[in-house]
């Protein structure tokens, strides 16, 4: 990638100092990245803006890419079976505390009807 980088560096005839500049890094840093076979997600989207080309497409069938977002799948899925489970507990003890509360409904109406069979019959 940093090949790559460097040869739209070179066909549009840009100054190492511009490209910096732009994409926000020292002209030391983009010598390193020139010899970079991965560039990072940000860097990456900040020279796709600025040579307004998307360079993501280089990396379409490439091991580094498919890894990051392998990984970052993985991730999502095992955080997406916690949050399930998490759902289902909760759903759980809602379930729990609304018979709690029918039951407590069911009570309250017994001993109410009580109370006035009590006051009647005084």
């Amino acid at each position: 990638m940093g090949k790559i980088i460097h040869e739209l560096v070179a066909e549009k005839g840009f100054k190492a100092k511009t490209v910096a500049k732009a994409v926000h890094i020292s002209e030391a840093t983009l010598y390193k990245v020139y010899k970079r076979k991965v560039i990072d997600i940000p860097k990456l989207v900040a020279f796709s803006i600025f040579f307004e080309k998307n360079l993501f497409e280089y990396y379409i069938d490439d091991e580094a890419i498919n890894t990051i977002f392998d990984s970052g799948s993985r991730v999502l899925s095992k955080e997406n079976i916690e949050l399930k489970e998490t759902i289902k507990a909760k759903d759980k003890r809602i379930k729990e505390l609304e018979e709690i509360i029918y039951t407590q409904k069911k009570l309250l109406t017994i001993l109410e009807a009580k109370s006035k069979r009590r006051k009647n019959g005084k």
